[in-house]
């Protein structure tokens, strides 16, 4: 009767062993600052940034500014209050620096500005051919092409201020209009 005993109980000890002991309760985990998520979503970006390379086949690429503000269209269509009259033609260096300087990103997390672009760079090919545009806005950051085609998941559009703003202003362009 005791070794039927044992072997009863004997299972039941054994799962005993098996438990843990109850730990303490841990603190909540913190959630990310905003400081950090932002480092994550930036981390994000350069990781998955991928170059527009706009028009590859652009041999001709004409920069307007305008002071209310400038779209390159699908029509390739220059507003007529936009200067200088028949704009500025870009060297051949500055073409090849402004087709990279356009970029597919993730979108940010938080999306805010005027997007009101001032200026626009309207690209032609070797027949003089309209391909398309890009424009710009130095008050907000945003830009937007004539024919938007991003990558799966990265329909945000960067650009590289630096760079073009020394492209505006080699040419004596204003950057920012008063209102």
């Amino acid at each position: 009767m005791n070794l039927r005993l044992a072997l009863l109980i004997l299972p039941c000890l054994l799962s005993l062993a098996d438990c843990e002991t109850p730990k303490a309760p841990q603190p909540a985990a913190q959630p990310p600052s905003p400081q950090s998520s932002g480092d994550q979503w930036e981390q994000d970006v350069q990781r998955r940034k991928v170059d527009a390379n706009l028009y590859p086949q652009a041999t001709k690429v004409i920069l307007y500014a305008n002071r209310s503000h400038i779209f390159a269209g699908a029509d390739g269509d220059v507003p007529a209050d936009s200067f200088p009259k028949g704009g500025v033609e870009l060297t051949p260096a500055e073409i090849e620096i402004v087709k990279h300087a356009f970029y597919y990103e993730p979108p940010p997390p938080v999306v805010a500005g005027c997007c009101i672009p001032r200026h626009a760079f309207f690209f032609y090919d070797r027949k003089g051919q309209y391909l398309g545009g890009a424009s710009v806005c130095f008050e907000c950051g945003c830009a937007g092409l004539s024919d938007e085609k991003p990558p799966s998941g990265l329909n945000s559009l960067g650009w590289n201020g630096i760079e073009i703003e020394r492209i505006v202003r080699a040419h004596n362009l204003p950057i920012h209009f008063d209102r």
